[in-house]
C-alpha cells in the first residue's frame, strides 16, 4: 500500500509538474503575444511620423539638388571670370597683370592729391564767389 502511494504520489507530482510547465510556456506566450501587440500599436503610432520624414528627407535631397546645382553653376561662371582676369581682360585683369596700369593709376593718384592740396592753398584760384 505504500508502494502504491508512494508510485500515485509520484505520477501526481509528475502531473503537477507538467501542468506547471503547461501554465508557465502558457504565460511566456501570452507575454510573447503582449509584446507583439505592443509592437504593432508602436507601428501604427509612428507610421505617420515615417511617412512625415521621409516626405521631409525627399524634399530636403531636392533642395540639396538644386543648391548643387546652382553651385556649380557658379563655380563655372568663377572659372570663367578667372581666366579673363588671368589674361588681362577688364579692369581688375589690367590691374593684377598690366604694371603700366598700375603705373598710370596711381600717376593719376598723386596728380589728385596734388590737385587737393593747391585747392587748399589757393581757394580763390578754383572758387569764384560773387553776389549779385
Amino acid at each position: 500500500m505504500i508502494e502504491a502511494t508512494n508510485e500515485i504520489g509520484g505520477a501526481f507530482t509528475v502531473i503537477l509538474c507538467y501542468y506547471l510547465n503547461i501554465d508557465s510556456y502558457n504565460n511566456q506566450i501570452k507575454k510573447i503575444g503582449d509584446a507583439g501587440q505592443q509592437l504593432s500599436s508602436f507601428l501604427n503610432e509612428t507610421k505617420n511620423d515615417i511617412k512625415v520624414t521621409t516626405k521631409k528627407g525627399r524634399e530636403s535631397l531636392a533642395k540639396l539638388d538644386k543648391l548643387l546645382t546652382s553651385l556649380d553653376s557658379l563655380s563655372k561662371k568663377m572659372d570663367k571670370i578667372s581666366a579673363r582676369i588671368d589674361k588681362g581682360e577688364g579692369s581688375v585683369g589690367k590691374l593684377i597683370q598690366d604694371k603700366k596700369y598700375i603705373e598710370n593709376l596711381n600717376k593719376t593718384i598723386e596728380e589728385l592729391k596734388n590737385l587737393i592740396e593747391d585747392i587748399r592753398k589757393n581757394p580763390k584760384k578754383y572758387v569764384k564767389l560773387s553776389l549779385f
